[in-house]
């Protein structure tokens, strides 16, 4: 057999341990993420929101619906300049799902109690 003629597997079998390796990295960082994380409180995410908000809320959520409750139960975003139009837009986000506050600084500390 030529060494032109195994390339093909060659370059397949790399391809395949590549994501093998991928795959069990991941399955172990959900496993420490379970480990991790707090059995009887939930975990809150908070974000500071600036330019791009819809951008960064629907890009953590995301993340959260990835990883699953062992990331986050709730997202807090937290205004930190947004112009009125992202406010709405953050108000509306927050009407259509469940696991996102959308708040003030200083009114982060009730949002938390009112979580637990």
């Amino acid at each position: 057999m030529l060494w032109g003629e195994c390339m093909f597997e060659i370059i397949l079998i790399v391809i395949a341990l590549f994501l093998s390796a991928i795959g069990v990295g991941e399955l172990l960082h959900r496993l420490w993420m379970h480990v991790l994380r707090p059995k009887n409180l939930k975990c809150f995410l908070v974000v500071p929101l600036c330019d791009d908000a819809t951008e960064q809320i629907t890009a953590v959520l995301e993340e959260m619906r990835w990883y699953g409750k062992n990331y986050a139960d709730i997202l807090i975003g937290i205004d930190a300049g947004l112009t009125e139009n992202e406010r709405k837009r953050c108000k509306e986000i927050e009407t259509l799902t469940t696991n996102f506050v959308f708040c003030d600084a200083d009114k982060i500390k009730e949002v938390i109690k009112r979580g637990e």
